[in-house]
């Protein structure tokens, strides 16, 4: 009798990458996703404002494709200013008309398109070693993986340049595996050309490019029958076209400022806001001057210039911020090294870090994301099994194993940098997705079924996936999506014109509750609710602003609103005109005169110390 671990390669050779497209299989996959997609995308569409309501980087994408459109320069990112932001995305969504529901309808085709490219790669990946069929059941499975892990189909509703990147990356993941095994120059470049776009729109694929390039050169025999030329041509190949592809930024950034600044000037910022005291292993700003995108070019280079006592350029700026984030290292190494580890958590976490983007928040509007509610750690314990399987049956070879080690490992030391979010993880998986399908076909199988060890292994990643490493931080996340989905509400009736509706105030509401049900000492909501009482209930929106007033945190509005309220309070008795001007004088003696807000505040008390 044949052993189990013959039986996945008794089946078949390797699979024919043309019945592919014939397999109807795949098709189905495909029409599942289809439904999948327009079910989740009208609930989100109806349910969940910050889907037409653009917020963040969202927001930033929008404005500068309209610019694009209408041949303006973009205030952000015009002449004489290199790239904050990556370019490719919003050329893309300017090529759509700037349209939020036609930018959408395009991602989730691609999303589709993705889908099946990750299914042939998955085939390409595992087919020399599985067998045929064994490998088209795992490809399959594994697209059906992919669709139901739910951040996949929800940045898909998102104005981000995540489902771009990814059908780029499971293309680069293609291209690469191709030329590994049979080193062609063409095909070499056709990988460039597309891991450099890749980095067009995910800056953080940057360090797979020097991977791919090393592990061409490692994946080629070094036999005397091939002459050093032919080795180095295809990493030669590779590294020419995906600098090709990524020139025009160069380009770009150096007219500006004289500098050659790789693909974006926020750089430094970055690795600053991951790596000092106050750093999460996710997105954590320092500051509430950081809380705004659209703002951030002028804070980092502004904070710079202060503290050096110079006018610093961009590049100067972002290299001040780099020394920034290493001497946290240098002062702080028992903290730095705890702080890595949070970071390898968070990239294992089963939470799906984000603010503005949170999916738990979007569900709870929109329950049809449930559909795709399979969790990361569910993921894991599925490509641990799949890894077992082919380690145990040998069915993976060199090229194969090293293209999925350097691309998960170039994704992993660039969020160990930096920090993680749900949408900069997303990048990586393609090359897990295949494992994760074998996965679920073994578990399947009556003679190849994943032996203990493999299951405990599997077992235990899968619940350390679900450790709150952050603590509550997450409900801080989630309490935050909701206070923009309130916003949202807002700047959607702005654009109908129908601001003052007791429909549209009672909408804000329900999420500025939800908000404070999460987070109560939420103080930006408990501000807005202070706000959205002022004449309906004064003594309520006194209570609101008050509370808000004797939080820590800094936030201008709330010190702003209720000055103005007991200046300015439909109820008599609860107008207290000294207390205001107290308030107002000692924000304005404990703040800069060039802060954003201090214009404001100097005009209330204006208005207080006019003669009445």
């Amino acid at each position: 009798m044949a052993s189990p671990e013959m039986t996945w390669k008794s089946e078949a050779s390797a699979p024919d990458p043309g019945s592919l497209w014939r397999d109807r299989r795949l098709w189905m996959l495909l029409a599942f996703g289809a439904l999948l997609r327009l079910v989740v995308g009208l609930d989100l569409w109806a349910h969940d404002p910050t889907t037409r309501a653009l917020l963040s980087d969202s927001r930033y994408y929008l404005d500068w494709a309209t610019s694009l459109l209408g041949g303006a320069d973009f205030d952000f990112e015009g002449p004489g200013k290199p790239y904050w932001m990556p370019p490719l995305y919003p050329l893309a969504l300017a090529a759509t008309g700037a349209s939020i529901a036609v930018m959408v309808l395009v991602q989730g085709l691609l999303g589709l398109v993705t889908t099946a490219l990750l299914v042939r790669f998955g085939e390409d990946l595992l087919g020399r070693g599985l067998g045929g069929d064994t490998a088209r059941r795992a490809a399959l499975a594994s697209g059906l993986v992919w669709t139901l892990y739910g951040p996949v189909l929800f940045f898909e509703t998102r104005l981000l340049g995540v489902s771009l990147a990814l059908v780029l990356a499971v293309l680069t993941l293609g291209l690469v595996l191709r030329c590994l095994r049979s080193p062609a120059a063409g095909v070499a470049v056709a990988a460039g050309l597309a891991a450099g776009v890749l980095a067009l729109v995910r800056p953080n694929t940057l360090l797979s490019i020097p991977a791919i390039a090393i592990l061409m050169l490692a994946t080629i025999p070094a036999t005397q029958t091939i002459s050093l030329k032919a080795r180095l041509a295809p990493a030669i190949a590779f590294c020419l076209a995906a600098l090709v592809a990524i020139a025009p930024a160069l380009w770009k950034n150096h007219q500006a400022e004289g500098e050659w600044i790789p693909l974006t000037a926020n750089g430094g910022i970055n690795f600053y806001f991951g790596n000092n005291p106050a750093s999460h292993g996710t997105f954590h700003a320092p500051g509430p001057e950081w809380g705004s995108i659209g703002k951030q070019r002028l804070t980092s280079i502004d904070l710079a210039s202060a503290a050096t006592g110079e006018a610093l350029s961009h590049g100067q700026a972002s290299s001040y911020w780099f020394r920034q984030g290493l001497d946290y290292w240098g002062e702080e190494p028992g903290d730095a090294a705890k702080l890595v580890l949070l970071k390898l958590a968070d990239c294992l976490s089963s939470t799906e870090y984000g603010i503005q983007y949170n999916i738990e928040a979007s569900r709870a509007v929109a329950p049809s994301l449930w559909i795709a509610g399979l969790p990361f750690g569910a993921l894991l314990f599925l490509a641990a099994l799949g890894m077992a399987t082919v380690l145990r049956v040998k069915a993976l070879d060199r090229a194969g194993w090293l293209l999925v080690l350097a691309w998960i490992g170039a994704g992993l030391v660039s969020a160990l940098l930096y920090f993680t979010y749900s949408r900069f993880r997303l990048p990586l998986l393609p090359a897990l997705i295949p494992f994760a399908g074998l996965g679920l076909v073994a578990l399947r199988s009556k003679l190849n079924r994943p032996r203990a060890s493999a299951l405990a292994v599997a077992t235990v990643l899968a619940a350390v996936s679900f450790v709150p490493a952050e603590g509550d931080y997450p409900d801080h996340l989630k309490a935050h999506a909701f206070q923009d989905m309130a916003f949202a509400v807002e700047a959607n009736a702005i654009a109908r014109e129908a601001t003052d509706g007791p429909a549209v105030r009672a909408e804000v509401r329900s999420f500025l509750e939800r908000s404070l049900a999460i987070i109560p000492g939420n103080k930006t909501a408990l501000t807005k609710m202070g706000v959205l009482h002022q004449y309906l209930d004064p003594a309520q929106a006194l209570d609101y602003l008050e509370q808000a007033y004797r939080l820590p945190q800094e936030e201008p509005e709330a010190e702003y609103w209720l000055a103005k309220l007991l200046i300015e309070s439909p109820t008599k008795s609860l107008q207290d005109p000294t207390r205001a001007q107290a308030i107002l004088e000692n924000w304005l003696l404990s703040h800069p005169k060039d802060h954003p807000k201090a214009p404001e505040f100097a005009a209330l008390l204006a208005t207080l110390r006019a003669p009445q």
